[in-house]
């Protein structure tokens, strides 16, 4: 989809700002001054928000033009363009990585357990990964889903997502962008976390569960709702 996100990544901050509730609990489960990898760092809203936070952040992702926004935004964290199948090319080591906002799902299951294979063998003794995503064990119980609009009145933008063909495999992934006449649609697939796969291929990684929620407050998952899902795995070894 790197057309469709050059093509928001002006106003990609506004459609989904930084999860300040990440941030905050970040602060409270690394060591201050921790290295974090950003995974998918989109535009590097994230990553800013974690380096202001103190930290040591890095961040990685295949789209050019949110990378380029990122290095112009902040020119003292390292961006990359690199693919998440391919962080072995990374030399150095992390308390933390992180993969938010659903980025895990565009991955294929073997792709998604090479990607914790390698991240685990990034972290430092005890480096925790962090994962977030749909919840998709309740959507793939139906069809179709579409996502609530979004609108940027001032800037005439009109933002709509919907899944449909939804399998447990596989799922087409429409996403929808009009800014005043102009109007951008891509579809792509995604490839659904489901609970008990993601935690298999965490296992094989090395890795420990040490907590899944709905989201970074705490709130406990739901197998039925349309919410979210947070994954947190711990690199079992030494002390940090």
């Amino acid at each position: 989809m790197g057309t469709f996100y050059t093509e928001i990544a002006p106003f990609y901050h506004d459609l989904f700002p930084v999860q300040r509730t990440f941030i905050d609990w970040s602060t409270r489960h690394l060591p201050p001054g921790a290295s974090i990898l950003d995974a998918g760092c989109g535009n590097g809203m994230t990553a800013g928000a974690l380096r202001e936070a103190g930290f040591d952040v890095m961040g990685v992702d295949t789209d050019a033009a949110m990378i380029d926004h990122g290095r112009q935004q902040w020119p003292s964290i390292p961006f990359k363009i690199l693919d998440l199948r391919f962080l072995d090319r990374l030399s150095k080591t992390f308390h933390g990585i992180c993969c938010l906002g659903n980025v895990i799902s565009y991955l294929p299951d073997p792709d998604k357990g090479r990607f914790l294979r390698i991240a685990s063998s990034l972290l430092k003794p005890n480096g925790l990964i962090v994962m977030q995503c749909v919840n998709w064990d309740a959507l793939i119980r139906v069809a179709r889903y579409a996502f609530p609009e979004k609108r940027l009145p001032k800037r005439q933008v009109l933002f709509q997502r919907e899944y449909s063909l939804i399998r447990p495999d596989r799922v087409v992934f429409t996403v929808r962008v009009s800014i005043g006449d102009h109007v951008v649609e891509e579809r792509d697939h995604l490839f659904p976390v489901l609970i008990s796969a993601v935690e298999s291929m965490a296992q094989t990684a090395g890795l420990i569960r040490v907590l899944h929620a709905a989201d970074f407050s705490g709130k406990p998952y739901d197998p039925l709702a349309m919410t979210g899902n947070v994954f947190v795995f711990r690199k079992a070894d030494k002390e940090l």
